[in-house]
């Protein structure tokens, strides 16, 4: 893992999301996580780096 995605997984798994999916799927890269209730949210981005960017962004309202 390169740093600045580790940095985002590890806050991610401390902000109590789990990560179901790290794949490709029809030239996106597809993300797909649990969250403390139960909830699945899928993130879709061109590349890896920036799937959890989103997912960052999105969930855990980092700016």
């Amino acid at each position: 893992m390169r740093g600045k995605r580790r940095i985002r997984e590890k806050r991610l798994k401390k902000g109590g999301w789990k990560i179901l999916e790290d794949s490709r799927f029809n030239g996106k890269h597809r993300l797909v996580l649990e969250g403390p209730g139960g909830n699945q949210v899928v993130i879709e981005a061109p590349t890896r780096p920036r799937a959890y960017l989103k997912a960052e962004k999105e969930l855990l309202g980092v700016k």
